[in-house]
Parts: C-alpha cells; structure tokens; sequence
C-alpha cells in the first residue's frame, strides 16, 4: 500500500510537469507561426493550472497589445515584469501599452540611489535573497565563532564589515518580498476615479482601461487606490484585475 501512494507522489506530479511542459511548447510553436487564438487558449489553461512564467505573461502581453487589447496587453506585462523586474524587453512592452492608455499617467522619477537599490533588489527574487541572507549569517557566525576561539580570521574592522553583508541582504529580500506581494490591479474598463466610494460622488479623474492601480483600501464594492503619480480616489472593484 505504501509502495503504490509513494509511487502516486513521484509519478503524478512529473506527469503533471511533463504535460504543462508539452503544452507549453505547443503555445509557444502557435504563438511563433501567428496561430493566436490557440496560444491565447493554451496559455491561459497554463495559468489556470497554476503555471507561471515571465516569457508566458510577455507573449500573452505582445498578442493582446496586437489586437490593441490594451488592458489585457498592461495586466500580462506586469505580471511579467513582477516573475523579471530586470527585464528591458518586458518594459518596453509595458511602455507601448501605456502609450495606448488615455488619460497618460505618469509615475514619478525614483531618486537615484533607490534606483541603484531597485536595479540589484531586482538580481534576484524574493527566495534567493532568503537564501542569501541565511547562508551570509550563516558564515559571519561561523567568522564570528573562530574569532573567539582565537582563531583570528578577520580583524575586528573586518568583522564589522562582514556583519552589513546580511543586514543588505535583508534588505533586499524585505524589498523583493514586498514588491512580489504588492497588491497592485490593472483597469480593464476605461472608469472614472471617484473621490468616495459612492456611484453618486464626484468623479475625480476619467481613466482609461489598461491604468495601473495600487489598492490601498476596500470598502464594500469599492477600492481606494493610488495611482503612479501619488493621485488617490475610489474605483469598482469590478472594473479591477489584479496583478
């Protein structure tokens, strides 16, 4: 009996693996000969088995964009650039689809050094830091444990230095994780921002499908939300998508 579950563990997931594998191969074959439609289907049947991939969410994003799908194009290219924040050609896609978008949003410029600390955040996810930051105090314990046995491998100048080496290392799986977890929506319906959660209030600002959004708060059917340029209002939650 336990011969039989053990082989149902091993098996049944390679299986699983092998045949999102094949039909990922399909999608993208479809996706190279302009057979959208199926790598649309293909894709999409990918993502609702829980398969994730940057290059899936990035072709899936350039065949919305085509059929000048906006929102679906945005929502796709986030979704990439969240799996590989590093990549060049995902934000390029992401730039044409905001080029698309009415009224343009802009987001605002990051200070310099954040922009340094985001470009090496970015090296790595959020699981590689984790590694990272254990295996660096992992070491700096052992550097640490050495010393006091009088084993002197790093004087105390040193020893101090190798000490930052975790701390920027947390720092770096702390932003990672949030940035991974941030809880950020596409429009898919051009809306109007509302300054209260009411169909009645006053409509701060008219945005077109394909915006992104962060959710700050929820009330009811309704999310507040800040948009990339620090402006704040209220939108339906039907008309959001997360990323």
């Amino acid at each position: 009996m336990w011969k039989f579950i053990l082989f149902l563990l091993f098996t049944i997931p390679g299986r699983i693996l092998f045949s999102q594998h094949e039909l990922l191969a399909s999608a993208d074959s479809d996706y190279r000969s302009g057979n959208v439609n199926d790598a649309v289907a293909k894709y999409n049947s990918l993502i609702v088995e829980g398969y994730q991939s940057a290059d899936l969410y990035y072709n899936l994003g350039c065949i919305y964009l085509k059929q000048n799908n906006i929102s679906r194009a945005r929502l796709n290219f986030e979704k990439a650039l969240r799996l590989n924040p590093s990549s060049s050609k995902i934000k390029k896609g992401i730039a044409k689809a905001k080029s698309a978008i009415e009224p343009s949003i802009d987001a605002l410029p990051p200070f310099i050094l954040y922009k340094w600390f985001l470009a090496i955040r970015n090296l790595f996810s959020s699981v590689v830091w984790g590694w990272l930051v254990l295996i660096s105090v992992f070491i700096y314990s052992g550097i640490g444990i050495l010393n006091l046995n009088g084993k002197s491998i790093l004087r105390k100048n040193g020893l101090y230095f190798v000490s930052l080496v975790p701390i920027f290392f947390f720092l770096f799986y702390l932003s990672r994780d949030a940035y991974e977890h941030k809880k950020e929506s596409v429009l898919i319906l051009n809306q109007g921002m509302h300054v209260a959660p009411d169909p009645n209030s006053q409509v701060a600002l008219p945005l077109g499908a394909g915006t992104k959004v962060l959710i700050l708060d929820s009330l009811s059917n309704w999310y507040k939300v800040n948009l990339e340029n620090n402006d704040e209002g209220w939108l339906p939650k039907v008309a959001l998508e997360g990323i």
